[in-house]
């Protein structure tokens, strides 16, 4: 997962359910009266797989049209922001961006879907962190596309905030000793806030009342994560899922700070492909997750009739998940293995399943 902090490439990923929407539809139903047909009707509910939308995904087969924001940049060697992880044949030059292994962890799961690049910036001399301004102006990019129509049934986050609960629990602490002065300067926070904050771990930090103190403080510490939560929030009001990468601290000593946007979805790498498990001893686990997907790929070469290697292979069918902007004939590993959240978190969005409607309720 990207980080404005720095980037673990072992990822973790997390999922939040989504809020239950779902719609009634009429069923005409025929019946006899006096020797005549009447037409009456009468309220039926569908599973949404029934009902066709242009915005949400089918049920039943993953988000159809996945909007990635992330980094897609490509770099030299002697550029700090260059690493050799993406750079499979080892010239010098970078083959693959990590925008494009999140992608190609989603089209491993979901054969046919369709990716909608959105492209951050890379910090100048830093490895894997993106521009805050940059992710902002995506963002925003993103919700004014999906107001205006633009097909877009779910949206990919392998970006983020790490924070230690440390520091959070240190800045509760000093405004404790503070909030008798000027309790109306703090954001709204009470004092039952920051003695929640003051004890925040891996336990409570997903628990309602924890993430309501939280996003009272998050403008006090940070503007721009601010501003990119009520973005994301902005775009989970129009009905579009979002999934987020949970993070890889095998330490468990830090929490995404966006996994407090409301709607979010938070996903961390589980244990095996068929153990849903977090697996605690490379990616974050806390309350704050909710849900597990694969993280682990063998990236695997495609190459042309030349026998020059064009593409990347993600899951061992032999076909090619997205192109390499840069032919080569040569990959030093073959499988080459990447690991990370960040991969768990598009892969979950390839095979995502809305929660099956209430018995009770009608749209």
């Amino acid at each position: 997962m990207l980080t404005q902090s720095g980037i673990s490439m072992p990822l973790q990923a997390a999922m939040q359910q989504q809020a239950n929407t779902y719609n009634g539809v009429s069923h005409v139903i025929k019946a006899e009266s006096k020797g005549n047909r009447v037409e009456r009707e009468r309220p039926r509910l569908l599973r949404d797989s029934a009902i066709p939308s242009r915005r949400h995904a089918n049920p039943m087969h993953g988000v159809d049209n996945l909007a990635i924001v992330d980094i897609f940049e490509l770099y030299r060697k002697g550029d700090k922001r260059y690493h050799s992880l993406f750079d499979p044949d080892r010239n010098g030059v970078m083959d693959i961006s990590h925008g494009e292994m999140v992608a190609g962890a989603y089209l491993a799961k979901k054969s046919g879907g369709k990716v909608h690049p959105y492209k951050v910036r890379g910090e100048k001399g830093m490895f894997c962190v993106p521009v805050p301004t940059s992710i902002l102006q995506q963002l925003n990019k993103l919700y004014q596309d999906i107001d205006s129509g633009k097909s877009i049934d779910g949206v990919n986050l392998s970006i983020g905030t790490e924070m230690p609960y440390k520091l959070i629990a240190s800045n509760a602490k000093r405004l404790q000793r503070k909030l008798w002065y000027n309790p109306k300067r703090h954001n709204g926070l009470t004092a039952k806030d920051l003695e929640r904050l003051a004890v925040i771990s891996p336990k409570t930090v997903g628990q309602s009342s924890t993430k309501k103190a939280l996003r009272k403080m998050v403008p006090l510490i940070s503007k721009a994560d601010d501003k990119a939560i009520k973005l994301i929030e902005k775009i989970r009001s129009k009905g579009v899922p979002v999934f987020l990468a949970a993070g890889n601290d095998k330490s468990q000593k830090t929490f995404d700070l966006w996994g407090l946007s409301k709607g979010i979805t938070v996903v961390s790498g589980q244990t095996s492909s068929t153990h849903k498990k977090i697996n605690r001893k490379r990616y974050t686990d806390n309350s704050e997750v909710d849900g597990t997907a694969q993280a682990e790929y063998n990236m695997r070469p495609t190459c042309n009739r030349h026998g020059q290697i064009t593409g990347v292979d993600f899951n061992g069918d032999g076909k090619r998940e997205f192109k390499l902007r840069h032919k080569t004939g040569r990959w030093v590993k073959n499988p080459y293995p990447i690991s990370g959240t960040s991969f768990a978190s598009p892969t979950f969005a390839g095979q995502y399943r809305k929660p099956a409607p209430s018995l009770f309720s009608l749209a």
